[in-house]
């Protein structure tokens, strides 16, 4: 073996004192460095990180591309469609500020709340039609966000005789709300559909959340916050 492929095989090769004089003999100092890892070894190993690859897809049961959407599903998914136009055009056909005490923002609270149910209806929608991991998710939360603004309605007492919001319209909301919730939880058409072995949350979602929480916020403290003020003017 040449001296220079010794010198790169040997154990002593960062801390040699010999010149390294390339000339074709062999170097007397030259001691093998033995590499403890063996190919086997490193193929075995090789081989079971794939076979855990394997086991964990296995375990996530794929939408049947064949199984299509019908029955209470394509009820729901209208009823959540079509209520979510509405809740974007009413609040903008009957806006009326003086019915939110001279505050803009208070009456925008209620559009832009409106906009956004519109929004992830069509989200949703389009997340089941195309068998996404958060479609259950994604309608398990418009369900939510109707019933916590049926709930407020029925903790601020305002009523109207008849239309959306009379009594009877917030009651049947929030009935409607929770045989929803428990379909998209136990349904079995849901289950094969998206099985709950392929549902997950993906971050986009948790901004969805956010806006959800934070606009209406935004819009009802500053709507307060002119009240307040309008207030302290006219005294």
């Amino acid at each position: 073996m040449a001296i220079k492929d010794q010198c790169e095989k040997c154990k002593s090769y960062t801390s040699c004192s010999e010149s390294k004089e390339f000339n074709g003999l062999s170097c007397p100092s030259y001691s093998k460095r033995i590499d403890l890892a063996k190919p086997e070894d490193n193929k075995a190993s090789e081989k079971l990180e794939e076979n855990k690859t394997e086991v964990v897809s296995t375990n996530v049961e794929l939408p049947d591309p064949n199984q299509s959407i019908q029955g209470w599903l394509t009820f729901f998914l209208f009823s959540i469609g079509l209520g979510g136009i509405i809740s974007a055009i009413f609040p903008i056909v009957t806006y009326n500020v003086a019915e939110y005490d001279g505050s803009h923002f208070l009456a925008l609270t209620d559009v832009a709340l409106g906009i956004m149910l519109l929004a992830l209806a069509c989200y949703t929608i389009y997340s089941f039609a195309k068998r996404k991991p958060n479609a259950v998710f994604l309608g398990k939360m418009y369900v939510i966000t109707v019933f916590a603004t049926n709930v407020l309605s029925l903790i601020g007492g305002e009523f109207e005789e008849t239309g959306l919001g009379s009594m009877a319209q917030v009651i049947r909301g929030l009935i409607w709300g929770v045989i929803w919730f428990l379909y998209l939880t136990f349904s079995n058409q849901v289950q094969e559909i998206i099985p709950k072995s392929y549902r997950k949350v993906l971050n986009r979602d948790y901004y969805i959340i956010a806006a959800f929480v934070f606009i209406p916020l935004l819009f009802m403290g500053l709507g307060v916050g002119e009240i307040a003020k309008n207030s302290y003017k006219s005294e």
